[in-house]
């Protein structure tokens, strides 16, 4: 069996950004990571994969997809020479033009199914020190990725352009939550999407 080094993994596929408090799993928060059961830790997969797919549901809105669109733009033809007020500007336009589309059916998020994603999932064993709450946090996180990637024009820099375009969004993105988790269980892949 796999350990759990992935046994979680959706959970970082988006990198960590900004917090929020609404997962709680019903796993002891002060229960060490490294000590959770076979079962908890299939327990925890699944909790896991079902509030992301939950909060992702609500922030793949038509807000999330125009400022896409707009760092997209501000993109296009960017220097070294250009300016974060003409990224703003570039970014500006991009923005407007998705908000004037027509609405379609919306975003739709899936996961696919918890129970199977999560059914070879193992406990991640010593070396891991982290607690149960120090992997809550970092979930928190982590369901706020969307929002944190994509800003909105008037706050968009060249910097973060160049970021999101060489495809280090989900490293950049990573905040400190994540970072002490996975600093703490240095054999639990946070990239890896499924157990």
């Amino acid at each position: 069996m796999r350990r759990a080094t992935t046994v979680l993994g959706l959970a970082f596929v988006l990198g960590c950004g900004g917090g929020s408090s609404g997962f709680h799993p019903s796993v002891s928060g002060s229960k060490p990571f490294g000590q959770i059961t076979d079962p908890e830790a299939m327990k925890l997969c699944t909790e896991t994969l079902t509030y992301l797919q939950a909060q992702l549901q609500k922030q793949f809105t038509v807000e999330t997809e125009c400022r896409a669109v707009g760092a997209f733009v501000a993109s296009i033809g960017l220097t070294d020479q250009t300016t974060d007020a003409q990224v703003q500007a570039s970014c500006q336009i991009g923005y407007n033009l998705c908000k004037s589309m027509p609405p379609d059916a919306g975003v739709s998020f899936d996961a696919g199914s918890t129970t199977a994603t999560c059914s070879m999932a193992t406990a991640p064993g010593g070396t891991c020190t982290a607690t149960v709450d120090q992997y809550t946090a970092c979930v928190n996180e982590t369901a706020n990725a969307p929002n944190n990637l994509f800003p909105p024009c008037n706050q968009l820099t060249r910097a973060k352009v160049e970021m999101l375009a060489g495809g280090d969004a989900g490293a950049t993105a990573m905040g400190p939550a994540c970072t002490a988790f996975q600093a703490a269980c240095p054999g639990v892949s946070m990239g890896t999407a499924a157990p």
